[in-house]
């Protein structure tokens, strides 16, 4: 009999992601500060392209164009955008029913 020619692999664990400097000082950036879209993906828990979609829908505020490839929000819109999102049910969350900043109270 043969030894049979099958390999096993053992599965390599992923590495988590790093998180970004911008992220992870958060608190101490000012409010006049541009961070690109993975910090924005990071804060609000959501994919690039639900962050295009809340962005279209006013959820998420517009992003400044520094340059043709180079795409960054303010810091304190951010900041603004997500005090907003705390007033929010968690039911209109979880059907994604969400008020634009301006119209939350």
């Amino acid at each position: 009999m043969q030894n049979s020619s099958r390999r096993f692999h053992r599965a390599i664990p992923a590495e988590r992601p790093a998180i970004s400097e911008a992220l992870r000082n958060w608190d101490a950036l000012p409010d006049s500060a541009h961070v690109r879209e993975p910090v924005v993906r990071a804060l609000f828990a959501c994919s690039s392209a639900t962050v295009w979609r809340r962005v279209k829908q006013g959820v998420i505020p517009k992003p400044y164009k520094h340059s043709a490839r180079i795409t960054a929000w303010r810091v304190g819109d951010l900041r603004a955008a997500l005090d907003g999102l705390k007033s929010i049910s968690a039911e209109q969350r979880s059907k994604g029913d969400y008020a634009r900043p301006a119209e939350v109270a």
